[in-house]
């Protein structure tokens, strides 16, 4: 078993998976109860996304977003997963603090993104933490996010094949959900240890995967009720089998 797979062992009870569209976490059977989460109901995700198999997209159980999850009660969640989904937000802070408040003490928060090193986002700059924290000031939505949007026209979209949007205009009206932010490796840390210090927002640092030329980033985050010790800002890439090893207790 890769390291990679190694990490959904974390997952167990019952909780939930945002976004999943057509490609879920793929958990062992019995192991855990998801509940799939998504903004839009199945007959408008499809028509999101035509290149998708209309079979293949994952019927959601309830219609929410990750930045309002308000359907849900506070502590009510074993888990939360959130696979290549973050970066399509407009306000990733707002999303962590909601997937916070829904997880149970000692629930565990599933994490991936894409590092930007490795995807068509490498020529981007990776985003802030200052952007991010100003975004959730303004309560940033994708329908008012134009500097995102023209970031990515200029240095992702233009640059494709056969882009979808030639102009920002057709850009923000189609309101595709593109990559509103990019990160590397010590990016999540970063956040995580600003919103313990300033939002009372606790997470212990479980694991993680990175490996070079692999564009997931991977972090498991159990939920605490007190501060943690301050997660280091370099992450090892290659993971330290003793670690590995009292993690899983």
């Amino acid at each position: 078993m890769s390291k990679k797979d190694e990490l959904k062992r974390y997952i167990s009870g019952s909780g939930l998976e945002i976004g999943a569209l057509h490609n879920p976490l793929k958990l062992p059977a019995l192991q855990a109860k998801v509940s799939y989460v998504d903004m839009c109901a199945k007959g408008a995700l499809e028509k999101q996304n035509p290149e998708i198999k209309a079979t293949e997209i994952i019927v959601p159980d309830i219609n929410a977003s990750a930045e309002d999850l308000s359907v849900f009660p506070d502590n009510s969640q074993d888990f939360v997963i959130l696979c290549h989904v973050l970066e399509h937000l407009s306000n990733p802070v707002k999303a962590v603090k909601e997937i916070f408040r829904v997880l149970k003490p000692a629930g565990v928060f599933y994490l991936s993104i894409p590092d930007k090193r490795y995807t068509f986002d490498k020529a981007r700059p990776v985003t802030a933490l200052s952007h991010l924290l100003e975004d959730f000031k303004n309560n940033t939505t994708f329908k008012n996010d134009g500097a995102h949007y023209k970031e990515w026209l200029e240095m992702v979209e233009l640059k494709k094949e056969k882009p979808v949007a030639s102009t920002l205009e057709e850009l923000v009206k189609g309101e595709y959900r593109i990559h509103f932010h990019v990160w590397e490796p010590e990016s999540i840390p970063e956040l995580l240890n600003y919103l313990q210090n300033n939002m009372s927002v606790f997470f212990l640092l479980k694991d993680y995967y990175y490996k070079k030329g692999d564009p997931d980033l991977i972090y498991v985050l159990e939920k605490k009720t007190e501060a943690q010790s301050l997660i280091q800002n370099k992450l090892k890439e290659n993971y330290s089998f003793l670690r590995r090893l009292l993690s899983r207790y």
